[in-house]
């Protein structure tokens, strides 16, 4: 079977990155995969760049497409002339202006074979405000009416989260052949290099990350608020932040109305993150609603110990106290009690992570991934 990915790609966010493992992965099972990245022109074309390189050292052929609009008939029309020189047996498009472009050549019958999509989310700015919650406001907005028209053109589309599924169908959001397919990850350390946790670091002195966008969804003031409740217990205690995003200006603002700025560190983004997290003691994942969120995957494969809201996806990640721990939604005393009780208590702190690891491998793997979208591959297409 022969599949072509096309994903829109404008920053490395957690789509984007699932993208440079899970297509490989995809290779090794047997499944010839290629990739149409496309790219808004008021931005640079790096993250591009860099996952063609990536995609391209495990084999998985790669076509970059500049785009201007949702209606630029030109890179339609690329599309469409990749498409059909490629001759695949499946289209799997990923994210909005990926998701138009494919259906509108479907609709077009400019596509003949079946066009799947991977629902990875929903808009940024209504999640920030609302999470997965449906309220009015959504049904007015012009992105609402661009994924119903979308939804109703595929052949078949996978939910990363149940969560998602039901905002989704709550919304009147419904589509044909849905499927939950949840992500799944392998640490891309040497594995010798996670098969003990770290020794007891100083405990005065804990290392705590939260890796991600620097947008207000991802509750980077909470962690911040919180680790300032906890310096008097751990006076040497330090938060690192991995990520870019448009908030960055506002949290360092907030880092420094808190007289934070001896205990928060800044380091942009990151191309080894599993190498980072293996030096933490804690990754707190404070968000206020998540579609999935790939960090859980990659703290549980850095066997580092997550504390979290009790909000969907996290709570259908996390089996709370087992693989990690869940805050009250919005508390930071909640918060910092959670965090504490793991970084008081080594041999707690070590189980949590071990177990998590354990959860990775069993629940939540690549390969447990890649066999469940090949098996509705060939639902799809009647292929086996």
């Amino acid at each position: 079977m022969k599949v072509l990915h096309v994903i829109t790609f404008n920053a490395f966010g957690g789509a984007e990155k699932l993208i440079t493992y899970f297509l490989p992965a995809m290779q090794q099972q047997g499944i010839s995969t290629c990739c149409c990245i496309l790219y808004h022109e008021r931005y640079s074309d790096a993250s591009a760049r860099e996952a063609e390189k990536q995609l391209l050292k495990s084999g998985v052929g790669v076509r970059i497409i500049q785009y201007r609009s949702m209606m630029d008939k030109t890179a339609m029309a690329q599309l469409e002339e990749y498409i059909r020189e490629g001759a695949f047996d499946l289209v799997h498009s990923h994210l909005k202006y990926a998701d138009f472009f494919t259906t509108t050549l479907k609709r077009k019958k400019k596509i003949t074979v079946p066009v799947i999509s991977t629902m990875h989310g929903y808009r940024d700015s209504y999640q920030n405000k609302y999470g997965l919650q449906v309220i009015r406001k959504v049904y007015f907005d012009p992105y609402y009416w661009v994924t119903k028209y979308v939804c109703r053109q595929f052949d078949g589309v996978i939910f990363i989260s149940k969560c998602l599924k039901d905002f989704y169908r709550n919304a009147g959001l419904k589509a044909k052949n849905d499927r939950i397919i949840y992500h799944g990850y392998t640490s891309q350390l040497d594995s010798s290099k996670v098969l003990d946790v770290p020794a007891s670091r100083d405990r005065s002195a804990p290392q705590l990350a939260l890796p991600g966008r620097l947008i207000k969804m991802k509750g980077h003031r909470f962690a911040i608020d919180a680790v300032k409740l906890l310096v008097p217990r751990y006076p040497g205690i330090l938060l690192h932040f991995f990520g870019v995003g448009p908030e960055e200006e506002a949290i360092r603002q907030h880092v420094a109305e808190t007289g934070m700025q001896d205990h928060v560190v800044f380091h942009g983004f990151t191309n080894n993150l599993d190498a980072e997290l293996r030096k933490m003691d804690l990754v707190l994942i404070p968000s206020m609603g998540e579609s999935f969120g790939m960090v859980f995957l990659e703290a549980f494969a850095a066997r580092v110990p997550v504390v979290a809201f009790d909000l969907p996806a996290g709570n259908e990640i996390i089996r709370n106290r087992y693989s990690g721990y869940l805050a009250t939604p919005g508390s930071v005393p909640s918060l910092v009690e959670n965090a504490d009780a793991l970084l008081s208590d080594p041999d707690l702190k070590d189980r949590i992570a071990k177990q998590a690891y354990e959860e990775l491998n069993q629940v939540f793997s690549l390969e447990r991934m890649t066999k469940d979208y090949i098996l509705f591959y060939k639902e799809i297409t009647g292929k086996q």
